[in-house]
């Protein structure tokens, strides 16, 4: 069964304590860091996500969109998340320095917490470095939308590239879990599904249903 990471970035911060009970049903609590800097919007700190994870206590999936992760890394999983992810784009200068990205995953993962990897919609990864990713993360973060704003378009596109991940995963790595970030709605949810995702990041589309937590198990349940 698939499961839902539902993105707070698009709930109701003037009440948060009924936002968040509105999507209850929900695997886990997606949680965008943005600096301004890496992606255009400036979103949360851990500050927000310490009260967020107290408030909730849904589990915190952190995605890190932002440029330098390894100086954040350690303040962020001190929030206890079960999942903390950066992006391969943050090293993007570097020719894929898998040196500094193995480094960042192993120290997330020496905090007890899930590492994974997020890819950018334009970014191809030649197979080799692929194959060395699959190998040491516990997650790969597929963007289905250009990261930086809520509400965007599914970009089709991606289906091809989520199915390709995944053979490659049973073939090295069967542990690697997909998740999909991005335009994700109950039109095109069972493709995701159906093309590899374990987990569906679903925002703009959840949280303006009436019944959000209806919405997050019908979407669970697709056959």
């Amino acid at each position: 069964m698939v499961k839902i990471s539902a993105s707070i970035l698009s709930a109701d911060f003037g009440n948060l304590k009924k936002a968040i009970e509105r999507i209850s049903k929900c695997d886990y609590i997606h949680f965008d860091v943005m600096d301004g800097i890496f992606v255009p919007d400036i979103t949360f700190g851990c500050v927000i996500a310490e009260k967020i994870s107290k408030t909730a206590l849904i589990p915190l999936d952190i995605h890190l969109m932002i440029g330098n992760p390894e100086n954040h890394i350690e303040n962020f999983a001190r929030q206890k998340p079960e999942i903390l992810t950066f992006h391969y784009e943050a090293y993007r200068d570097l020719h894929m320095n898998n040196s500094r990205i193995i480094k960042n995953i192993k120290k997330i993962k020496n905090f007890g917490i899930k590492a994974g990897i997020a890819i950018n919609p334009e970014t191809y990864i030649l197979e080799k470095e692929l194959e060395i990713l699959i190998s040491n993360v516990d997650l790969i973060l597929i963007m289905s939308v250009h990261p930086g704003f809520a509400g965007q378009e599914f970009i089709d596109e991606m289906i091809p590239k989520i199915k390709n991940l995944k053979t490659k995963i049973k073939e090295i790595n069967e542990e690697v879990i997909i998740e999909v970030d991005g335009g994700i709605n109950e039109q095109n949810a069972k493709k995701v599904i159906d093309a590899g995702a374990d987990i569906l990041a679903m925002g703009s589309f959840l949280f303006r249903q009436e019944n959000p937590n209806k919405v997050i198990e019908e979407i669970k349940n697709i056959k």
